[in-house]
């Protein structure tokens, strides 16, 4: 069990959460012809900042957890 398992499918539901509320409320804002109020762009724009956090560290966590074979010839 490696914390890249954890890391990508919740990536993938915060990236699909943020794009639905985003959206979501843009179209009630084009609507109403009212600006979204700013807490309401960072709880859309948020999802997608962690997302890319997640993205970029799952590779990390990945390789990380891969086991090792040390040889003879392996100084590490």
């Amino acid at each position: 069990m490696s914390l890249a398992l954890i890391g990508l499918p919740s990536g993938l539901l915060l990236l699909t959460f943020g794009i639905i509320f985003g959206c979501w409320n843009w179209m009630i804002s084009a609507k109403d012809g009212i600006a979204f109020p700013d807490g309401t762009v960072m709880l859309s724009a948020l999802p997608a900042l962690m997302v890319m956090q997640f993205l970029l560290a799952f590779p990390a966590f990945d390789i990380s957890s891969t086991p090792r074979k040390l040889g003879r010839n392996n100084w590490s």
